[in-house]
């Protein structure tokens, strides 16, 4: 099995741990202290800028090259913050489904040089289904039920742990960040199920870049935009 998953092995003791420890994020004022540190280090001139840019760009590639640059102000406030628990070698993140714009996708090609699919299995268009690729599900990666077979399998963009577009990296990947201490919640399960991963609310961000990007193009996992060439 992957080894990104749980262990049968150690499976009870994970799962006790997780409960412990949603049982004390509940009780404290944790995560809305991180939140709030966060918030205090945007710099959200900056971050305004790169929006209006976006949205007045010609192409799909100027905009999502400007929707990156905004996404990277966010970003430097989660680091300079110290409030999240995302560090460089933890891959949890890369084997879950994962929202991918076909002007990203186009992007991502580009960069990478390798083959973009032109009819992506299980694509949606947004604006067939706002509310779950807008809102919370497709921030946590838990987007759609189509992509929910991709979850333990690695990005086509991982090796060895780094990913290899890091500069070009997706949107979905540039705002999830976990605010919780450690990756203890962020780990697979071997059933699959998704566990509770405490989040830096971002869903304001995902509507403004879904609005610039379009709500009538295409959107699939990044494992269908770019299947395993045989």
């Amino acid at each position: 099995m992957n080894s990104v998953f749980v262990p049968d092995t150690h499976l009870e003791d994970h799962l006790e741990q997780v409960h412990a420890r949603w049982q004390a994020l509940r009780m404290s004022t944790d995560l809305q202290a991180r939140s709030e540190r966060i918030q205090a280090e945007m710099d959200t001139d900056a971050f305004d800028r790169m929006m209006t840019a976006a949205s007045r760009a010609k192409s799909g590639g100027q905009r999502v090259l400007w929707l990156h640059r905004a996404a990277d102000v966010v970003a430097g406030a989660v680091s300079r913050s110290k409030a999240s628990a995302c560090t460089k070698g933890c891959d949890h993140c890369c084997h879950i489904p994962v929202s991918v714009s076909r002007a990203e996708a186009a992007h991502l090609a580009a960069v990478s040089g390798k083959r973009m699919a032109t009819a992506p299995a299980h694509a949606v268009r947004v604006s067939q289904e706002p509310d779950r690729l807008q809102g919370d599900g497709a921030m946590k990666g838990t987007s759609p039920g189509r992509w929910e077979h991709h979850i333990g399998e690695a990005c086509p963009f991982l090796s060895h742990g780094e990913c290899t577009v890091w500069a070009s990296r997706p949107l979905a990947c540039r705002y999830y960040y976990s605010i919780d201490k450690d990756n203890l919640l962020c780990k697979l399960l071997p059933d699959k199920q998704g566990i509770e991963v405490p989040q830096l609310n971002v869903l304001a961000f995902t509507a403004m870049y879904w609005g610039i990007l379009g709500l009538n193009q295409d959107v699939a996992d990044i494992r269908d935009w770019f299947p395993d060439e045989a």
